[in-house]
Formats: structure tokens, sequence, C-alpha cells
């Protein structure tokens, strides 16, 4: 069986906490844990040991043990993801995929192009089942801390009020004009190009916005590039919505851990 760890917002060693319904469920029914069985505890202060002190009918306490794992040393910059809303099953994978990465914040975004449209009390619910999504994720990918799902936004105020050091929009290479490509209609290369002219190691927050099924419109990239987002393409291929973020991330991540 494989280690079971869970999320908690906040807890103290030697602590015996009632979990919620959910979780209890699924240590219980689904897992299959017993009392004395051990599991993991995390947030972002660290990951703790923990046992299963009592189970009564469909509920399951369990009692924080010692600290098992500290905070990363590897110090990399912020990631806040701008993601353009797309049919439920895309989003999803988006926000999963972008969360394993350790992705730190993603705020939802209605574009020009965005088909999905939400009434308040959807809208309410997406974004609990988002940071759901989020939580089950970090489970399983060994973070501590899940990304900040903010309520959704549209594209231009999250453009204009970004205070990210690094902007970057991404925009297919069959209508990028950018000075970073040496042909002015995109290149494998010309990410890595415009990353080589920047202060690295000032970067503290880097802000991507990813467009939805249809992209972003000509007066979307304009007006990002005024906001100082560079306009960036990710080589020849183009990317579905829920694909792009795993790419550019991947890079990113790739590429500041090394310099």
């Amino acid at each position: 069986m494989s280690h079971i760890r869970i999320y908690l917002e906040n807890f103290t060693v030697s602590e015996t906490i009632l979990l919620d319904s959910q979780t209890s469920h699924r240590l219980k029914t689904v897992r299959r844990l017993k009392e004395n069985d051990t599991l993991s505890v995390f947030n972002i202060t660290g990951e703790f040991i923990a046992y299963i002190s009592k189970i009564k009918k469909n509920d399951v306490w369990i009692v924080i043990g010692e600290q098992i794992k500290s905070t990363s040393n590897v110090k990399l910059p912020k990631f806040h993801l701008g993601q353009s809303i797309s049919k439920s099953d895309r989003m999803d994978y988006a926000i999963q995929k972008s969360t394993e990465l350790g992705v730190t914040e993603i705020t939802p975004l209605i574009s020009k192009y965005t088909a999905v449209k939400y009434n308040e009390k959807i809208a309410y619910n997406k974004i609990r089942h988002w940071r759901t999504l989020a939580i089950n994720s970090i489970e399983q990918s060994n973070h501590l801390a899940p990304p900040k799902i903010n309520n959704i936004d549209n594209f231009s105020s999250w453009i204009s009020e970004s205070k990210a050091e690094l902007k970057i929009i991404l925009h297919p290479c069959d209508k990028l004009k950018s000075e970073y490509s040496p042909h002015n209609f995109g290149h494998d290369y010309n990410l890595k190009k415009y990353l080589d002219t920047i202060s690295l190691s000032f970067t503290k927050e880097i802000a991507i916005a990813i467009g939805p099924e249809g992209g972003f419109s000509d007066e979307e990239i304009e007006y990002a590039k005024q906001e100082n987002f560079k306009s960036i393409s990710l080589g020849v291929n183009i990317f579905r919505t829920e694909t792009a973020p795993i790419v550019i991330i991947s890079i990113l991540k790739f590429y500041f851990s090394h310099f």
C-alpha cells in the first residue's frame, strides 16, 4: 500500500484531531485503515508522522507525531498562472497538473474567446471544486502547500494588476511577431532567447497567461504587451489549453533550478 498523505491547514505536534467526514471516509472505507495505522499530515510548515488513535462509526481521529520533512531549501520563483477557463475536464486537468508541478497561485480567467459562462452559484461551486482538486493533487505529488485558487477574474484586470517581475503571455507562433524571434513568426528557442535577456536572480514571481480553446485575441495580446507582458511562443507546435501550462511551467522550473 502506498504511503498516505493528507493536507491539514492547521495542527500542532501531539494534537488529537477529528478529521472531516470526507477524509474519514477515504481513510476508513476506501483505504481500509485501522486504529494505530500510520500516515503523514502536512502543510506549509512541513510534514509530520501521524497515527489513527480512534475510529468510531464514520469518524476518524488522528494524533500528530514528529516532523519528518521540512520545507525545501530550493528557492524558486512563485508561479502565478492566469488560466482562461475551458470546458470542465480540461480546466480540471490544467489545475491538477499545474498543482503537481508546484504552481503557487492560479486565477481562472474570462477572456474574449472563453466559451464557458458561469452564473454566480455555479462559479462559487467551481471554485470550491478546483480548491478541493488542488488539495487532492498535492497529497499525491509530495508538495507541502496547495496553490491559492483565486476567484474568477476577467483577463484585463488580472493583466493590469500583476506585480510579477517576469510576465509571459503564450501565443502560438503562427501569429507571433516578437523581437525575440529571429524570423518574426516564432521559433523553438524564442522562450530561451527571452530568458537569456533577463536577470534571473531578481525574479521572485512569474505570471503566466494561458488562453482558452480559441486562444487570445490580437487585442488582448496587444493589451498585455502594453502592461509589460512578453508575447512568447513555445515553438512551431500549438498546445492545447490544458497542456500549455504543463509545458511552460516545466521549462521554467528546470531553467530556474539550474540557474
